[in-house]
């Protein structure tokens, strides 16, 4: 499990807790305009993620927007060249359960392919979450779409 990456006053507490229990590595996943912040403060190595979808673009666990495009996903091309530039070492938390989306919904095989070609693991939010995130922040969440079942078809498609 990752640890979400966040406003600064919530950093210094995990920040402070990596330190505390000796942590030498671990996955940051969170909204990727506070990735950058995270990687200019951490002292230990972290393996750095995409976050997406983001539908309208903002990551309301947060409560700031995702992407500086304004989009509701990176640009693949971006995502590219981060890849390349060892920004981006997997696709997770893949949060398109929160939003009504299927794991094997066509608009994410471009980043499927894109962690086929570069062999990145990719991390699929599954199963349950806090209803008082659903209800408040995510009204479209489906427990039904936490199946693992559903990457069935996502993974006859993209190998």
């Amino acid at each position: 499990m990752p640890v979400h990456a966040s406003k600064e006053d919530r950093m210094n507490e995990k920040f402070s807790d990596i330190e505390k229990y000796k942590i030498t590595k671990g996955a940051i996943s969170g909204p990727w305009s506070l990735m950058e912040q995270v990687r200019a403060r951490a002292k230990e190595k972290f393996l750095y993620e995409l976050l997406f979808p983001c539908p309208n673009n903002f990551d309301y666990n947060q409560g700031v927007k995702c992407f500086e495009n304004g989009s509701e996903y990176s640009d693949t091309l971006r995502v590219k060249k981060q890849i390349e530039e060892k920004k981006i070492d997997f696709f997770g938390e893949l949060i398109n359960q929160y939003y009504g989306i299927s794991p094997s919904d066509a608009s994410l095989d471009p980043y499927y392919r894109l962690a086929v070609q570069y062999n990145l693991p990719v991390g699929v939010h599954l199963g349950l979450a806090d209803p008082r995130t659903v209800f408040k922040w995510t009204p479209n969440f489906k427990a039904s779409l936490g199946n693992p079942l559903l990457l069935e078809d996502v993974l006859k498609r993209i190998s």
